[in-house]
């Protein structure tokens, strides 16, 4: 993801930092010497970093939390409130890229998702592939996507669409190959949603 060899950046932020992927971003960018700003709604304690806790309501915590910023990992997203989803992915992605823009950050990670694409039969998925997401949550993040591919002058943006994330403490679907069980395996015959290859 960062190549070690090139120019350090000395202030990287992360938005999402509670969550299973901005954790690591942070964790990995404090190992490489960054100074890391996070910007969360969550409980979050990390006496390694500068903390701004914070909805993409509050516009003025939002600005001093990129100010003089290099880089910007954005991974917050809202999944399960419908009444904050758009807020969040939407117009908080708005916010993120006009700030960039405005300080001139020269780095900037948009996390997005597989979900954007929809169902496809298609058996490889790239960039160029028709997106038709099928729930509100994807929706949101297939606009927020457009608004972080704007051309940001100076800026070297990229879009990760990563699929089902799991780690140690959440094991998902890989749950079955750990805690074999028929209650697991109901689980996942009742949650996971029909995939046409």
């Amino acid at each position: 993801m960062l190549n070690t060899s090139e120019k350090k950046y000395s202030i990287a932020c992360v938005t999402g930092a509670s969550g299973m992927i901005g954790r690591r971003i942070t964790q990995k960018l404090l190992d490489l010497g960054y100074k890391v700003r996070v910007l969360t709604r969550s409980s979050y304690y990390n006496p390694n970093v500068e903390i701004f806790h914070a909805s993409f309501e509050n516009d003025a915590e939002i600005d001093k939390f990129i100010c003089g910023a290099d880089m910007v990992f954005h991974c917050a997203a809202e999944l399960a409130d419908e009444s904050k989803i758009y807020e969040s992915n939407v117009l908080g992605t708005e916010k993120v890229v006009r700030l960039i823009g405005k300080y001139k950050v020269s780095y900037y990670c948009h996390l997005s998702s597989a979900g954007v694409v929809g169902d496809t039969n298609e058996k490889w998925v790239n960039e160029n592939i028709l997106c038709s997401p099928n729930d509100f949550y994807g929706i949101t993040k297939l606009e927020a996507e457009k608004i972080a591919g704007r051309n940001i002058e100076g800026c070297n943006t990229i879009i990760l669409r990563p699929t089902t994330v799991v780690d140690e403490d959440h094991l998902g679907q890989l749950s079955l190959a750990v805690y074999d069980s028929i209650i697991n395996r109901l689980k996942v015959f009742l949650e996971v949603p029909s995939v046409r290859t």
